[in-house]
């Protein structure tokens, strides 16, 4: 048998193994979290909120900041786990987490970082909305957090540390604050 219709039935023959049937599926193999493949695990709901906002400029009506990304840093790990990259825009009304991405299998242990990154902020007094400029695109708390059963990571923005106006633009420094509570 020639070397390339060898290679076209051994394909053949392995895309009939994996395909699925009614009585197994592939995806009933793969595990689903850290504790289906023998690693200890919990489950993580990360939310997000504004606080602060007795500390803005009278004029100040409204205010958006776009969370693009949220990641976790394993203690003792090179990478950065990703809680949730799924964008959102939290808005004046959305207090300390009031907003919240679906649960996250994590390994049990310590976390020595947590980082927001923010996609812009804008900001609306009596002459419309404005952008602002931020002093840092990337919120990080950099403390050890152990996580040790099921958690609610409430990270929130504090917007008290400066929103002040510069010319037509806004700058904000935000801060990044973290509450661990214990159970979903």
């Amino acid at each position: 048998m020639p070397r390339a219709m060898k290679t076209l039935a051994q394909a053949s023959l392995l895309a009939l193994l994996l395909a699925p049937t009614s009585a197994c599926d592939i995806n009933d193999l793969v595990p689903k979290t850290a504790g289906d493949s023998g690693v200890p695990s919990a489950k993580v709901v990360v939310s997000l909120g504004l606080n602060g906002l007795e500390g803005l400029p009278a004029d100040v009506e409204d205010v958006q900041v776009r969370v693009v990304d949220v990641l976790l840093h394993h203690k003792g790990d090179d990478g950065w786990l990703v809680a949730s990259s799924e964008e959102v825009v939290l808005d004046l009304g959305d207090g300390p987490g009031s907003v919240s991405f679906p649960q996250l299998p994590v390994m049990l242990g310590s976390y020595d970082a947590i980082q927001v990154q923010i996609g812009g902020m804008v900001v609306q007094d009596g002459d419309g909305w404005a952008g602002a400029e931020l002093a840092t695109y990337e919120l990080e708390f950099n403390r050890v957090i152990d996580i040790k059963a099921d958690t609610t990571l409430q990270l929130d923005l504090d917007l008290s540390r400066g929103v002040t106006r510069s010319g037509p633009r806004w700058e904000a420094d935000l801060t990044l604050g973290v509450d661990l509570l214990r159970g979903i």
